[in-house]
């Protein structure tokens, strides 16, 4: 069965399908027979909303955390009920409001991450530094990714973006020169965002375990293409041809759009520079493969 993690409803969500509902399904599976679920790419969202548009090919979406229950650590039920009632009719709507349901999530995770460094939790502490030092190879660079789209606006492509950021390099220094100011600030964001993505490896994986204990199996969807705007492409350019894309050729049936009619789609997705990537081994494809096989 495939069923997209945001439409596995519940009642208690926060206005989309979480990991909690996630495990319902898993349940309905395993007790009718049913061996898979397949799922559409959980890669954090681009601006469009698209799960083909993902940010980064390895960091998870947050929008699909769960906060009940004491899923997220410091979040009282209170707190998430406050949530659930800024989302006014948002809550049940028959579409999601994306923007509406990332700023209750978000706000809750702030106090979430907020208490997490103010009251410091031994064991919680110890898991998130082993969740650091084994993302070595991805993480740092999309904290920093994501920290440029918060100084710069989310709806600008990195290409968009002030020259000193526009590529990684100038964009460290430009983050540096941030920390001399006010160091406290941008290594707060920093570990913020890694805090969160934290979270998201540890509900994700506790999911699969529940998956595998049921006879369950979670079939992942791994796009052949990732965003151009996007901390894969912005940090690894030499393994992309960033001036030419995927997309599909012209298709009789667009006679309504005259475009796509003769030119066929864009879909925004750089094409690999193969060549580049062999010269490492690949270490790029592997780190993504590997992170994505745990869940």
């Amino acid at each position: 069965m495939l069923i997209p993690a945001f439409s596995t409803r519940r009642h208690g969500d926060l206005g989309i399908g979480d990991t909690l509902g996630m495990r319902e399904w898993i349940d309905w599976a395993a007790g009718h027979r049913v061996g898979f679920l397949q799922l559409l790419p959980i890669n954090e969202n681009g601006t469009d909303e698209s799960p083909y548009s993902g940010i980064s090919s390895i960091a998870l979406d947050p929008i699909y955390l769960s906060f009940d229950g004491g899923e997220i650590p410091f979040i009282t039920r209170a707190e998430t009920e406050a949530a659930r009632s800024s989302l006014g009719a948002h809550l049940n709507a028959h579409l999601i409001d994306y923007p509406a349901v990332r700023t209750a999530k978000n706000h809750l995770l702030e106090i979430s991450f907020a208490r997490f460094m103010a009251d410091p939790n031994p064991l919680l502490d110890r898991e998130f530094q082993a969740f650091r030092d084994r993302s070595t190879a991805w993480l740092p660079d999309y904290c920093l990714f994501k920290l440029l789209m918060e100084i710069h606006g989310e709806h600008l492509n990195w290409d968009q973006w002030p020259e000193a950021s526009q590529c990684p390099d100038s964009a460290r220094k430009f983050i540096n020169m941030l920390r001399d100011q006010n160091p406290g600030y941008i290594d707060s964001r920093l570990d913020r965002f890694a805090y969160v993505q934290w979270l998201c490896f540890r509900q994700w994986r506790a999911l699969r375990a529940h998956a595998d204990s049921l006879g369950v199996k979670l079939m992942g969807d791994l796009p052949i293409g990732v965003s151009f705007h996007s901390a894969d492409v912005f940090f690894h350019r030499a393994g992309f041809h960033t001036n030419w894309f995927g997309g599909t050729p012209p298709e009789g049936y667009s006679a309504e759009n005259p475009f796509i009619h003769e030119w066929g789609q864009n879909w925004g997705v750089p094409l690999y520079n193969w060549d580049a990537m062999a010269q490492d081994g690949f270490t790029w494809w592997r780190e993504r493969l590997s992170r994505l096989t745990e869940i």
